[in-house]
């Protein structure tokens, strides 16, 4: 992908134009093409640099969290990537 830049050997960062969060539209389709590996999880905004009011949207694929739990940081959703805390690799 042309708009990508692998991180790592399984991780990559993918940037769209500004235009695309900022269009007004509530959806946006990407085509995220890795070859034969299998995409196993997104992570919007890792660097935490828009605000955002709960970041754990931002995580796919979504998990569950205790309904009585407050909406989570960015630097917090960043740290239940996968297990991966965006910067560190691991």
């Amino acid at each position: 992908m042309k708009n990508a830049v692998m991180k790592d050997s399984v991780t990559a960062v993918v940037t769209f134009p500004v235009d695309v969060w900022f269009a007004g539209s509530r959806s946006f389709n990407a085509d995220l093409s890795f070859g034969a590996r299998k995409i196993e999880g997104v992570l919007l905004d890792p660097g935490c640099r828009f605000p955002d009011k709960d970041a754990s949207d931002n995580v796919w694929p979504r998990t569950a969290a205790p309904a009585d739990a407050p909406p989570m940081t960015c630097v917090q959703s960043a740290g239940k990537f996968n297990g991966v805390t965006p910067g560190n690799g691991r």
